[in-house]
Order: C-alpha cells, then sequence, then structure tokens
C-alpha cells in the first residue's frame, strides 16, 4: 500500500503504532490535485477524428 501511494505523489511513513502494527500515516499529498469529473487532455481529443462537415454524407 505504502509504494502505492508513493507512486501517486504522496508521502507515506510508518504509524509507529503498537496497537496497529500495519498502519501508515500520509503526511503529504501530491503537488496538483486534478478535481473529479474534470477531463485530462489526452482523454477529449481522438486522434484521426475529423469534424463533420458538408458534403460528408451526414446531413
Amino acid at each position: 500500500m505504502a509504494a502505492i501511494l508513493a507512486s501517486a505523489g504522496f508521502t507515506v511513513e510508518d504509524a509507529n503504532d503498537d496497537y496497529r502494527s500495519h498502519q501508515l500515516r500520509v503526511t503529504d499529498g501530491p503537488a496538483q490535485a486534478v478535481p473529479m469529473g474534470t477531463l485530462r487532455d489526452e482523454e477529449v481529443t481522438m486522434p484521426g477524428w475529423q469534424a463533420a462537415g458538408p458534403g460528408d454524407g451526414t446531413g
């Protein structure tokens, strides 16, 4: 779990808690968060896609 969080940009350390031996402490998050519900450029662009125009058989 620590490796996954670290690869996502979080700073993680062992909690050092005798009662919770497998607990992690997240001390810092990624530098730039992407708001949920927004699309990234690579999700919007479609290579090879052409806008429909006059004379293309769609109208």
